[in-house]
């Protein structure tokens, strides 16, 4: 059995994004009595490594080095910054520096498991919800017997192959989770407009849109928190100084009665006074009522990845919503006074001059505050459109590595040269 864990944050995003699943991490390890130690590397800067063998040795001894994988690339055409090589660098360096097993984990490392923990040669993995399997496996780390049990976990079998668990939904209600934020001065500053902790209201997706990974990373099955471990939640970030959070729901609005009490209940606290909020929203369901109620309770801004304005290119894309109540989101938060972004994904199969045309004619009839234009559909492995993508190809093309489509319009423009023509160097639109 293993008592004690060093969980490490490699990642190096800028501006810095604090690793709110590790302060959840430490607070299951916690309510079962094991060890926890965290090393985040975010602010270190150069010598990394340096500072990593340093906090490797205060630490001991411990039974377990545990490395999160937050994000696996930018999922940008324009940009493709593959955040992989980085962590995998840090992997390695734990490798050498230590004999203890390597458990990996993390949202991007539920992009892909079997080839990450193939192509580092850690000891395990976690698909998905660490709090559980991540538990378990400390407490049978000396019990390869077991290990076939455990949801989620990624192993060797005696053979040597690598075998994935099938994950399971956890019980988020069983998690009694306390804050204390991780370098809470770094990532929190209050004078500075990104400086958001990470909350969860609730876990999962039910949606099959064709080129997501929340299904993969959260489940398909929505599971909710109780409205006062969110408000105690809430109270103990505020206790910490920090002045604002992020809801790091896939979608804020898949559970309505969950999102309505919490409002509620932050209204009511006065914790609507203390700090701000922002998240994660669909167009549908979606009214002035709900807009208000977010008003109220703190938020000050929603957004709506909406991907485009085009009926025809929505369904192609599965996504749960049309023109039509994109159109009532936005008028209803325009209305509300709630501040709002729509973020949208272009030059997808299908795309053309005129659905262009009919995206950013609407765009602009709405005025949303701001508006993130993203160009290409990044093809991962295990979704719809990474399998399209593949499908009919004698060479299939490695989509471990940023790999992305991008339309090109009938009369063979370029679809990047005719959305910069349409954003008409309009400040509202992010590229």
């Amino acid at each position: 059995m293993g008592s004690s864990i060093v969980l490490v944050n490699p990642n190096s995003l800028s501006p810095p994004v604090a690793p709110v699943a590790l302060e959840y991490l430490r607070s299951a390890l916690d309510q079962r009595g094991l060890r926890c130690e965290i090393i985040d590397l975010n602010p270190v800067g150069d010598g990394r490594l340096d500072f990593l063998r340093d906090e490797l040795t205060r630490a001991a001894p411990f039974d377990a080095v545990g490395v999160t994988l937050r994000n696996f690339d930018d999922a940008a055409s324009t940009t493709q910054s593959f955040y992989y090589e980085s962590t995998e660098a840090v992997i390695l360096a734990l490798r050498r520096l230590t004999p203890k097993p390597l458990i990996l984990g993390g949202a991007g490392y539920s992009v892909a498991p079997r080839s990450i923990l193939e192509r580092t040669g850690a000891d395990f993995g976690v698909v998905g919800e660490g709090e559980f399997s991540l538990v378990e496996l400390l407490i049978h780390l000396d019990e390869p017997s077991k290990h076939g049990s455990i949801p989620g976990l990624v192993h060797r079998a005696a053979d040597g192959s690598v075998r994935v668990n099938a994950p399971a939904a956890g019980d988020l209600k069983a998690l009694h989770r306390r804050r204390c934020p991780i370098n809470g001065a770094f990532y929190h500053d209050a004078l500075s407009v990104t400086a958001m902790a990470g909350l969860e209201l609730s876990r999962g997706c039910p949606f099959s849109c064709v080129y997501c990974v929340e299904p993969m990373i959260k489940g398909r099955e929505v599971r909710r928190r109780s409205t006062a471990q969110l408000i105690g939640e809430v109270e103990e970030l505020v206790q910490a100084g920090i002045a604002g959070f992020h809801a790091a729901d896939s979608e804020l609005n898949l559970d309505l009665d969950l999102l309505v009490d919490f409002c509620g209940a932050m209204s009511a606290s006065g914790l609507n006074d203390e700090l701000v909020w922002c998240g994660y929203a669909l167009p549908r369901p979606f009214d002035e009522q709900l807009a208000r109620t977010l008003m109220r309770a703190g938020c000050r801004g929603i957004n709506f990845g909406i991907d485009s304005a085009n009926d025809r290119l929505l369904k192609s894309l599965k996504r749960p919503f049309r023109q039509r109540d994109i159109v009532h989101a936005a008028r209803c938060c325009t209305d509300a006074g709630l501040t709002f972004r729509f973020d949208l994904l272009l030059g997808v199969p299908g795309e053309t001059r005129s659905s262009l045309e009919e995206t950013f004619a609407l765009v602009r009839r709405l005025q949303p505050d701001q508006v993130g234009v993203n160009i290409g559909v990044r093809a991962y492995g295990g979704t719809e459109f990474g399998d399209t993508f593949q499908k009919g190809r004698q060479d299939p093309v490695d989509l471990f590595r940023p790999t992305f489509y991008v339309q090109q319009l009938e009369d063979g423009d370029d679809v990047e040269r005719y959305v910069d023509e349409l954003c008409d160097g309009d400040d509202i639109f992010m590229r």
